[in-house]
Order: C-alpha cells, then sequence, then structure tokens
C-alpha cells in the first residue's frame, strides 16, 4: 500500500512540474514584452526584448524535439507491441541497430534512430492513408 501511495504522490508531482513549466513557457513572452516595455532599467528592458525575440525560436525548438520523441516513443510502442502479437520485422530492426556497435551510447543512438524511423515511416503512411477519408467526410459536411 505504501508504493502505492508513493507512486500516487510521484505521479502528482511530476505531472504539477510538466505543466506548471508549460504554464511557465506560455507565459513567457508575455513576461518578456512586460519587461520590455515597464522594466525599470535599460538592462531589464534589454532582457526584455531579448526574451521576446528568443521565444519563437525556443517553441520552434521545443517543437522539434517534441516530434523527434513522439515519433520515437510511438516507432518503439508499436513494434514492441507488434512483436507481442507475433509481427517480429520492426522489432528487430530496432535490435539489429543496436547492435551494430558494442558501444552503449552508439547502440541506444542507433536504437532510437531506428524507432524514429519507423514511427516516421508508419506515422507517414497512416496520415497519406487517412487523406482521402478526410476529404471525403469534408465534401460531405459541405453540401
Amino acid at each position: 500500500m505504501r508504493r502505492i501511495i508513493v507512486l500516487v504522490l510521484i505521479a502528482l508531482l511530476i505531472t504539477f512540474a510538466v505543466y506548471g513549466l508549460v504554464a511557465a513557457l506560455i507565459k513567457l513572452d508575455d513576461a518578456g514584452a512586460h519587461l520590455a516595455g515597464q522594466g525599470r532599467t535599460g538592462i531589464i528592458r534589454s532582457f526584455g526584448r531579448a526574451i521576446v525575440t528568443l521565444a519563437p525560436a525556443l517553441f520552434r525548438g521545443i517543437g522539434i524535439v517534441g516530434t523527434v520523441a513522439m515519433l520515437w516513443v510511438g516507432g518503439h510502442i508499436l513494434a514492441t507491441n507488434l512483436a507481442k502479437v507475433g509481427f517480429h520485422p520492426l522489432h528487430h530492426a530496432i535490435e539489429w541497430a543496436e547492435e551494430l556497435t558494442h558501444n552503449p551510447v552508439l547502440s541506444w543512438i542507433t536504437g532510437t534512430a531506428m524507432s524514429c524511423l519507423i514511427g516516421a515511416v508508419i506515422g507517414t503512411l497512416l496520415a497519406l492513408a487517412w487523406q482521402p477519408v478526410h476529404h471525403a467526410v469534408a465534401r460531405r459536411h459541405k453540401g
């Protein structure tokens, strides 16, 4: 019972931390604009302008990292679960990529890259397959 309570508390802590970080990021450019316009010193106003200038690049970077992470995790989950139901080629491809080197860091990188590739290919195929369905539904609702 104690383990369950600890796990729930850790899950809540991580959830609040992540949502708190997201909230801070959302308000980052607002805070920068406020500092740029109403900062008490020139240094603080310059800092505010720098925040406003750099925020779009930060958000683009977070978007790229998030996309890669989703491809990686999605590709790995897909390969693992398909292997559990008897379809092993994708999981074997990840294992093959991991075994290309005996260096643990490079092994992790190659396995991760293969998971990303699997996620990207399957995701692209699903998106392409969905396009005609999406267009047909949109035409049906129009007319």
